[in-house]
């Protein structure tokens, strides 16, 4: 009998971890839509659950750990941001790259939240690896390369380094002005 109970047990567990993987899924996809609706406070525990429920699931982790992340940040919630943002880069290194564009986004998004909390320096460095990645992957020609070098002169000026600040200004001006002439607009 125990024999029988064993084997039932090892046919159906990809079933469990497949229904759950579903439901996390449904879950995910019920959070995203208050997500969308600025529901944040409602969608947090939708995305907890459906976190919980695809432990099996890395692309449910991510996407769930993406949700929570938004939403504390929705809430002003900025450590709370921080953990699932984080928790979300870790997974994006694992499994795949750090030249992603995912993982450069998720840098911004956690740069932000740490200027948010007045973590200036770690706000510098996570923008600084940020930059170094849009440089890698889109080129030092790309308007995003442009955003990021704005946005690292802003944190610059923060913390008084007014020569950096404007160094980086100047050469995110220079890239714009080239790309306007470019596209034929002055």
């Amino acid at each position: 009998m125990n024999k029988i109970l064993a084997i039932l047990f090892l046919l159906l567990a990809p079933l469990c971890v497949w229904a759950q993987s579903e439901d996390a899924e449904t879950l995910y996809n019920e959070g995203l839509e208050l997500l969308k609706a600025q529901k944040y406070e409602e969608a947090i525990p939708v995305f907890q659950k459906s976190l919980d429920l695809g432990q099996d699931d890395i692309s449910i982790q991510m996407l769930s750990a993406y949700g929570l992340s938004k939403c504390y940040a929705g809430v002003d919630n900025y450590t709370e941001a921080i953990k699932y943002g984080t928790q979300l880069l870790d997974n994006i290194k694992l499994y795949f790259d750090e030249s992603r564009l995912l993982y450069h986004m998720t840098l911004l998004n956690l740069a932000k939240y740490n200027e948010k909390l007045g973590n200036i320096q770690e706000t510098i460095r996570l923008d600084t690896k940020a930059l170094e990645i849009c440089k890698k992957t889109l080129g030092e020609e790309h308007p995003d390369y442009a955003n990021s070098l704005n946005n690292l002169a802003y944190y610059y000026s923060h913390i008084d380094k007014t020569e950096e600040a404007i160094r980086l200004c100047t050469q995110a001006m220079e890239i714009r002005k080239k790309i306007l002439c470019e596209n034929g607009r002055d």
